[in-house]
This record gives C-alpha cells, sequence and structure tokens, in this order.
C-alpha cells in the first residue's frame, strides 16, 4: 500500500527508469540526438589555446567533497567526463594541465587513480599519449583548509591562464575562485549544489548551472546511459511545464484537478 503523497513520485521513478533504458537502447544502436550547447564547454577549447600561447597552465579541480559515493557521486562522474575532455584540448593545443584534488574529510584521496585514468584517456583521444605524466594529478591535502591554502599557492606560483573548477564543491569554492580571478585565469564553475552558484557566478566567467553539469558531462562522455539521462530529463521538464500551466490554469477557474492528483 502507497504511503499518501507518494504516487506521483512513484509515476515519476517508472517513466524515468523505463525513458533512460529506451533512449540508451536507442544511442546503442545509433540513434543520435541532437544535444543542447554549452558555452562553458565550447570555452574550454579557448582556455587551453590562450594557456598554449602564454606558456601557463590549465587548472582542473572536482571539487572540495568529491566523492564516488553518496549523494555527490553524481556531480563527481560528470565532472570526470568534463576532465577528459580538459585533457584531449590541453593536449591538442600543446598547453599543460595541473589536475588538483582533496578537501573535506578526506574528500579526492580514491580520485587519483581514476583522474589518473581519465586524463591518460583525454592524451590518448589527442593522440598524444606519450606526453602523458602521471604527476599532472595532484592531491593537495584531506582538510579542507588545507587544500584551499596549496590550491591558492599553486596559483601564485604557475600563475595558471586557466581554472576549470566543476563537479562537487562546498566551503573551498570561494577562496580558490577568488584567487583564480586575482591571477588574471579565465574561469569555468560548475555544481548541482544550488548554493554555491551565487559566488562561482560572481568570480567565474563561464558557469554551468545546477543539472547543466550533469548535461555538460552527457553530452561530452556520449555514454548511451548519460544520454538516456539527459533526455528524460529534457523530457521531464516539458511534461513539468505543461503540468504548471495546465494547473494553474484549472485552479483559476476553480477546479483543484491537478493539486488533487499531486496529492494522492
Amino acid at each position: 500500500m502507497l504511503v499518501k503523497g507518494t504516487a506521483v513520485d512513484l509515476v515519476i521513478l517508472v517513466i524515468t527508469a523505463i525513458g533512460i533504458a529506451y533512449f540508451g537502447w536507442k544511442t546503442k544502436k545509433g540513434k543520435e540526438y541532437r544535444l543542447r550547447t554549452f558555452p562553458a564547454i565550447e570555452a574550454i577549447d579557448e582556455i587551453c589555446g590562450r594557456a598554449a600561447e602564454m606558456g601557463r597552465p590549465v587548472h582542473f579541480a572536482p571539487g572540495d567533497v568529491a566523492y564516488l559515493t553518496g549523494i555527490n557521486a553524481p556531480m563527481t562522474i560528470a565532472a570526470m567526463s568534463i576532465l577528459r575532455y580538459t585533457a584531449r584540448k590541453c593536449a591538442e593545443k600543446g598547453a599543460r594541465l595541473i589536475a588538483t584534488c582533496g578537501g573535506y574529510q578526506g574528500a579526492g584521496s580514491d580520485l587519483i587513480p581514476l583522474m589518473q585514468d581519465v586524463v591518460r584517456s583525454g592524451y590518448m583521444e589527442a593522440g598524444k599519449a606519450e606526453e602523458y605524466d602521471p604527476s599532472i594529478v595532484r592531491f593537495i591535502s584531506p582538510e579542507q583548509q588545507a587544500y584551499v591554502a596549496g590550491t591558492i599557492g599553486l596559483f601564485a606560483r604557475e600563475k595558471i591562464a586557466g581554472n576549470i573548477m566543476v563537479g562537487a564543491w562546498a566551503g573551498a569554492h570561494p577562496a580558490v575562485a577568488e584567487y583564480g580571478f586575482r591571477v588574471g585565469a579565465i574561469q569555468v564553475g560548475g555544481t548541482a549544489r544550488g548554493m554555491i552558484m551565487g559566488p562561482l557566478s560572481v568570480m567565474c566567467q563561464y558557469i554551468l548551472i545546477t543539472d547543466e553539469l550533469y548535461a555538460a558531462g552527457a553530452a561530452i562522455s556520449k555514454e548511451p546511459e548519460q544520454i538516456g539521462s539527459l533526455m528524460v530529463e529534457e523530457v521531464l521538464k516539458y511534461i513539468a511545464v505543461g503540468i504548471t500551466l495546465v494547473g494553474a490554469l484549472l485552479i483559476t477557474v476553480g477546479i483543484p484537478l491537478i493539486k488533487d492528483l499531486l496529492a494522492m
């Protein structure tokens, strides 16, 4: 027996599961979907080219609460797709890449081998596997404030040309983004944590706003499951807008049908 108010949640869950399976299957069969573009992702190519011209590195960080388990795992996985894209663009342009991890309560300690493999894949895609160096990925610290200090110290020494900070961010983001701004880096910020978007949008020229992080990761990776999730997300947005408009119209004329359905 369903608890009152959970019927709609069950319907959405079923629709989502079926949609992901369907669109993922169509993608595996060779179906190509027209995906939206993201200025923040397109800017990475510009950032890598600028870094190569200036002889300064590009910095990438997946966040100070980047875990492979728990609620932050989807953001971390999306960030890995963007890291691979960044590594490929750096290899193609001849720019040096520095990817850091670390942060709150040991965050990032389990990311080192994954990030190294992702960066290696990016260099291989660019046809420059011989230029890959494991030291591109650096673990700064398992403590948040030490991670902040180590990262801004890196910025000061290296005079980075670009700072790409997309993923699961918490308390470290204001200091990291501010110092990236101070050294004149072009910055791309993105996270699905809405409370973090304010400071990032102030100090970063390009932003991935909440769910755009997942969408961008899926668009880059081309993985069938991620494409399926992205397509379902787009469909559910249109359904939600339609229900909102119809519900508002019905409430205006005194018919609480949508309201009653959502309360089931």
